[in-house]
């Protein structure tokens, strides 16, 4: 607050329309660094798919059936958090979004994590093919 109120109108302005969430002068190099880092990560996301519906279930019961609990939180945390933190410095806070996107995947599409992490990179290859 004291850096908004020392700042200039128009870096003020910049800072607001930001902290509401706009993608307002982003260019394809923004993309291109959100990509480095969210295709890995869901990368990375898509092989714990399994790992995470056994945990769905319960911690236990996928301790029970091989899987290292503590170490799928771990990383499936990091992971999270590092393309939440990509697309927050691109596109700023757009709290709506991330509060109703996820749920309105899964009464589409069901709880299973091998599909649902598949489901954006196809809504993106779809649109794409849709544009030509």
């Amino acid at each position: 607050a004291l850096i908004l109120a020392l700042s200039e109108a128009q870096a003020v302005r910049s800072a607001v329309v930001w902290m509401m969430g706009s993608l307002y002068g982003v260019g394809w190099g923004s993309v291109g660094v959100v990509s480095a880092y969210t295709i890995p990560a869901a990368l990375v996301l898509m092989s714990l798919a399994r790992a995470l519906n056994l945990m769905s279930v319960g911690e236990e019961t996928a301790s029970y059936l091989g899987t290292d609990v503590e170490a799928v939180k771990r990383i499936a945390y990091g992971v999270a958090s590092l393309i939440t933190a990509a697309g927050v410095a691109v596109a700023g806070i757009i709290g709506f979004v991330g509060l109703i996107v996820p749920h309105t995947l899964r009464l589409v599409v069901g709880s299973d994590q091998r599909i649902l992490l598949g489901v954006p990179l196809f809504l993106v290859l779809l649109r794409r093919s849709l544009e030509r």
